[in-house]
């Protein structure tokens, strides 16, 4: 099975789609990329994850990478759509209550 790359496009104003497979080999660029793009914006960020194929928990580690930035940067962010991967390492790691989720 051929990995596919993630990707983080914007949507709308402050609405991004993050796309692909969120692994140890994929996420460290992912992670340069989406600084690049989110510290264009301010205020309230929304990360539809909705097209996220596979996840592990370096996909774990990129959100709470990007809510912790995106605080210093003086903004919010809220993830939505998450796999369902995402959803129980969240769970199981009692992260589910700290991230913007």
């Amino acid at each position: 099975m051929e990995m596919i790359l993630p990707t983080i496009a914007r949507q709308d104003t402050n609405q991004f789609v993050i796309k692909g497979e969120l692994n140890m080999q994929t996420v460290p660029a992912l992670a340069v990329t989406a600084h690049d793009l989110l510290a264009q914006v301010s205020g309230e960020l929304s990360v539809d994850l909705s097209g996220v194929t596979r996840a592990d928990s370096a996909g774990l580690a990129l959100l709470i990478d990007l809510t912790r930035w995106t605080r210093r940067q003086g903004a919010h962010i809220r993830f939505r759509h998450l796999p369902e991967q995402l959803s129980q390492i969240l769970h199981l790691s009692e992260l589910d209550e700290i991230l913007p989720i």
